[in-house]
């Protein structure tokens, strides 16, 4: 037996003899395999990302906006709890810091409602984003929480982040050279590398230091978690898997806008859904890239409605593993699982950025991002949405997650497709990184068949335009 002692928190795997297994580890057959970790606390006591999403979603105190900013409506879901039983805590948050907080005296019967007005004033001339965010605590310690545990919460956004529009044509001149198979950019201390064949950015360097081990590319695929395996998914959503590497580039056109601006444009065509796609690259003299990932599919020859995801792929230099973002963190979420997680900015590595599932899954999801950087102590990657974004950072590849063995248990189709752990999965030595604009939810319903609701798929019969920017700056 497993004795987890006075913090189970602290009970740890020798990973030269211990592991977490499940169901057909042991030669067991049949099995359900791994249809049972399905809780929301790791087997050492840890609350996974479900934990958090599962207590806000429950909450009994809710916050809600009025007509007027600064005042908002505070509901009792309690039964016979009076909302005098909790502190209250306001805070105003611009993009790095708190600009001010208080406390709030509030009492309310169950099921009954008040108002309450937060004393902060507006400043002019603010161009960040300015979040209000109201809590509520316990007042003393009791027998499941220390005291000024968050027992509710709700975030609101006084003042919107101002997404870029686009880069602008400054900085020194950007200077292009173009072979049969190569379009090569320098701009200030960038130097880039385009396939004339793929449209794909194949080299960035900074300073010397090349950024990328695998280019930036279009990719629509995700793999599966425990609940896609069962609702066929895979079936469902096949003809993705290599959509992006199947696709038909039709034109790579080089056009010198001015002297400081310089725009690539590809075209090509998607075998799914017949869909025109454009992939859209701007430099600037500063270095900056914008990079558009344009899809309009064919209306006359539209056979797949969803798609797993819609943005791109490229692997980085293993070294620029100190991650940084402003979004929704510090914990890993989806558009289906994201209303715990809160907008701020965050940091992590490489490491502490995973999420370790016993069962090796899709993972890592960022919601609502604004922007991120990867760095390491010489130079930092700068990505920057031009509208909110999706991110997904792992040191290992997508085909990892798969397996192609032919056991014969129970959940057949679902052990062929994915029978790892995540301790199986290797180190290849780069960062590999998914930037989207929409991605799948983690969905069903219940977890033996049912599929995400259809407001939390990725329509594929409808067009979409993806911007960012990245920017390689020196840091010494």
């Amino acid at each position: 037996m497993v004795s987890y002692g006075n913090d189970p928190t602290k009970l740890s795997l020798n990973p030269k003899r211990e592991v977490w297994s499940y169901g057909g580890d042991f030669g067991d057959s049949p099995t359900d395999a791994e249809f049972l970790l399905n809780g929301i606390i790791s087997s050492d006591r840890k609350p996974f990302p479900s934990y958090f999403e599962a207590k806000k979603v429950q909450q009994n105190i809710w916050f809600e906006r009025t007509d007027e900013p600064l005042t908002f409506k505070i509901s009792n879901r309690f039964d016979f709890t009076n909302l005098n039983a909790y502190d209250y805590v306001w805070q105003v948050k611009d993009q790095t810091k708190v600009l001010a907080k208080g406390k709030l005296a509030i009492s309310v019967t169950p099921g009954e409602s008040t108002l309450i007005k937060v004393p902060f004033s507006m400043v002019e001339g603010n161009t960040q984003e300015l979040l209000v965010e109201l809590s509520a605590h316990t007042k003393k310690d009791v027998v499941w929480s220390d005291k000024g545990f968050e027992v509710a919460f709700e975030q609101f956004v006084l003042s919107p982040y101002q997404y870029p529009t686009s880069v602008a044509g400054t900085g020194k001149k950007v200077k292009v050279h173009q072979t049969d198979d190569t379009i090569v950019i320098t701009a200030n201390k960038a130097n880039l590398r385009i396939d004339s064949i793929t449209g794909e950015l194949t080299s960035y360097q900074v300073a010397g230091q090349a950024l990328l081990v695998e280019p930036l590319a279009p990719y629509f695929w995700k793999p599966v978690n425990n609940n896609q395996g069962r609702n066929k998914f895979i079936e469902r959503m096949a003809p993705w898997l290599n959509a992006a590497a199947y696709r038909q580039v039709s034109s790579v056109k080089v056009k010198q806008l001015s002297e400081s601006l310089v725009e690539v444009n590809v075209v090509a065509r998607l075998v799914v859904n017949h869909a025109l796609y454009e992939l859209t690259y701007l430099i600037n003299g500063d270095g900056e890239v914008q990079i558009t990932g344009d899809y309009t599919p064919d209306p006359e020859r539209i056979q797949h409605k969803f798609m797993p995801k819609f943005g791109m792929r490229l692997a980085l230099d293993k070294s620029l593993s100190n991650i940084h973002w402003y979004g929704r963190g510090p914990f890993e979420n989806y558009p289906d699982r994201k209303t715990a997680a809160k907008v701020g900015h965050y940091q992590k590595s490489l490491k502490t950025f995973q999420v370790p599932y016993i069962s090796a899954t899709d993972s890592t999801n960022r919601s609502d991002v604004r922007n991120l950087s990867f760095a390491n102590k010489q130079v930092q990657l700068n990505v920057e949405g031009l509208q909110p974004f999706n991110f997904r950072a792992w040191p290992y590849n997508e085909s990892d997650l798969y397996s192609t063995s032919q056991s014969k248990v129970k959940n057949d189709v679902t052990d062929r497709i994915r029978r790892k752990h995540t301790y199986d999965l290797p180190d290849r030595g780069y960062i590999n990184v998914n930037l989207d604009l929409k991605i799948h939810g983690v969905g069903g319903d219940h977890s033996w068949g049912a599929k995400t609701m259809q407001k939390y798929h990725v329509r594929a019969d409808k067009p979409h335009s993806f911007s960012f920017i990245l920017k390689a700056i020196e840091l010494n």
